[in-house]
């Protein structure tokens, strides 16, 4: 079994706005079968992931929505979402910035 396996970091909604959709364009083209996406916002002024999938026939789950917390600066930045070709569920979800506090000590985003 072969699986197309994409990564790719949006850039929230900096750069060229034309850029979503061109992104659209190439997973369609593409036609990846697991996408890991970063830094893309998800407010009830804009979710940008629906844009970037839209007839893709990929299944999307942000961040946002199974997450407990909302992370500091997600309005800003966004955050981490998946998208598959089979329909898929959250089984669990787990903030890993307590665990990164060690590393940065004071840091105040985590």
């Amino acid at each position: 079994m072969h699986i197309r396996v994409l990564t790719l970091n949006i850039w929230n909604d900096q750069g060229d706005p034309r850029r979503l959709d061109l992104i659209n364009r190439e997973l369609r083209r593409l036609a990846p079968d697991l996408v890991a996406f970063q830094e893309v916002k998800h407010t009830p002024e804009q979710r940008q992931l629906d844009t970037l999938l839209a007839g893709t026939d990929l299944h999307g789950t942000h961040q946002a929505e199974v997450m407990a917390t909302v992370p500091p600066f997600a309005d800003r930045f966004g955050g981490s979402a998946i998208a598959t070709r089979w329909p898929h569920r959250v089984v669990e979800a787990l903030d890993l910035r307590s665990r990164m506090r060690w590393m940065f000590p004071g840091a105040p985003w985590l």
